[in-house]
């Protein structure tokens, strides 16, 4: 009976280390190739408060994005310049210098292989998903 439990133990002992020994959790090429897609990289949330933004900034702003690894931002435009004065904002919200910003934002992005997404709202009530290329040349999905 003590032999027959041996048995089974030595038996049971040899499957576990030879499965260890496999590679079956190592990624294949193809697996690798896929996780290190655009579409993996994770995203971040893009806040302009008080409408204090810059050609200058926005371009610093999207290239540290683009040094960290990060896929896209979602862009949110946060309170008008007249709600926090001492930033000194020049960009209101639906403006055309707000415009002017975005479109430079949508031109910058395109440029380092950027993606952004766009809230068309103060804070987190609405957004534009996935805005692609240039501010003239857009995609959008509206989701609600």
């Amino acid at each position: 009976m003590k032999i027959k439990y041996l048995l089974i133990l030595i038996v049971l002992l040899s499957i576990t280390f030879v499965g260890c020994g496999t590679r079956q959790n190592v990624p294949t090429e193809e697996q690798l190739a896929r996780y290190a897609a655009d579409d993996a990289r994770p995203w971040t949330f893009w806040y302009w408060m008080y409408g204090a933004v810059t050609p200058e900034g926005i371009t610093a702003d999207l290239e540290a994005m683009k040094q960290v690894g990060l896929g896209g931002a979602y862009l949110m435009p946060i309170k008008g310049v007249d709600q926090g004065p001492e930033y000194e904002g020049q960009a209101q919200q639906l403006t055309p210098e707000f415009w002017e910003m975005v479109d430079h934002s949508m031109k910058e992005a395109k440029r380092l292989g950027l993606r952004l997404g766009m809230h068309i709202c103060d804070g987190f009530a609405y957004f534009f998903a996935l805005l692609y290329a240039s501010f003239i040349d857009l995609d959008v999905n509206v989701i609600t």
